[in-house]
């Protein structure tokens, strides 16, 4: 019956001190491997970037190429599959443009 006494003045603080420290250390752990991987995530998002920015002018060449081609009619036959793709597009458009235009000749005159 002695023994719990000295159990809890001695050994319990060592039990709750070791259990803090592996607290603290189960959150660095994951904060310390994040600040690790952080630089090289940043490289990664730099070497993106310059990758957008090396393939950027091609696209517009291929976008302005493109609407050349499609204006001078050498793509005709690419042209009926756009025309039939945006033609709902362009008559809800239209509809709304009615509308907006019509007008309401219902209000009350003030």
């Amino acid at each position: 019956m002695g023994d719990a006494p000295v159990f809890f003045l001695l050994a319990l603080p060592f039990v709750l001190v070791g259990a803090v420290l592996v607290g603290v250390f189960a959150l660095l752990g994951p904060l310390l491997g994040f600040l690790i991987s952080l630089p090289f995530r940043i490289l990664g998002l730099v070497f993106g970037l310059v990758g957008w920015l090396l393939v950027l002018p091609f696209l517009i060449l291929g976008g302005v190429l493109a609407l050349v081609g499609l204006t001078l009619g050498l793509g005709g036959f690419l042209l009926v599959p756009l025309v039939l793709i945006g033609l709902p597009f362009a008559l809800v458009a239209a509809g709304v443009i009615w509308l907006m235009r019509r007008g309401d000749h219902r209000t009350a005159q003030a």
